[in-house]
């Protein structure tokens, strides 16, 4: 993934909505729907559900633990 389908990701992660991640980044609500389209698809799921239970099965415990929450970067990058 690109470095800002990365700071999309963590956003979408931390329960923000399209438009949320909008006006943090700096860009268009297009814009977002189309780097969560691409995320979505990168990562082979149809919706953001789909896309947080694929993130938490990456995720090892001890991954986890150590860092103390979610991290974006454990998604593959492509």
């Amino acid at each position: 993934m690109t470095n800002r389908e990365l700071e999309v990701l963590r956003l979408l992660l931390s329960g923000k909505s399209n438009k949320q991640i909008a006006i943090t980044l700096g860009i268009s609500d297009f814009t977002v729907r189309d780097y969560v389209s691409s995320i979505l698809r990168k990562n082979n799921v149809g919706c953001r559900s789909e896309l947080f239970a694929a993130t938490l099965k990456n995720i090892t415990p001890a991954e986890s633990e150590k860092k103390g929450r979610l991290q974006a970067t454990s998604i593959k990058r492509n």
